[in-house]
């Protein structure tokens, strides 16, 4: 599952009010993506992250996809990520929660994590963001 400008544009079953509670959420979930970007920062050669899905995401999931975001008990929400070119693609996975909180999957395991459940929507969109890197000689 991914959340991109289009879902929230183009989805005609978010009232007002939702838009507005989306709204509301953007400060908590800049915090959010601050962490994968100081991650990325931290961790240069790494392109993958793996990590517990934060509860504003989780609740803009909700709004955006009209509380299908939904979960067995004894599962967990987790956001994988990818850097490329200045941009951090997040698609939301779900698995048992027997993880800890403070993930820390080596760089192969994310990502693989990631590759496994991006859309072609979103292959699509990470093959042109490293294109873009290779033209202007940052990979």
């Amino acid at each position: 599952m991914s959340i991109t400008g289009r879902n929230l544009q183009e989805n005609p079953r978010l009232s007002a009010a939702k838009k507005a509670r989306l709204k509301q959420l953007i400060p908590q979930i800049d915090k959010v993506l601050d962490g994968d970007r100081n991650f990325f920062e931290r961790f240069p050669k790494r392109r993958y992250r793996v990590r517990v899905t934060s509860a504003p995401e989780i609740e803009q999931a909700k709004i955006v996809f009209n509380d299908d975001f939904w979960l067995p008990p004894g599962w967990r929400w987790y956001a994988a990520i990818r850097s490329v070119y200045y941009a951090r693609i997040r698609i939301y996975v779900c698995n048992v929660a027997e993880a800890a909180d403070d993930l820390d999957l080596p760089e192969e395991v994310a990502r693989h994590v990631f590759e496994s459940h991006a859309s072609p929507e979103v292959a699509s969109l990470i093959r042109a963001a490293e294109e873009k890197e290779k033209r202007e000689g940052l990979s």
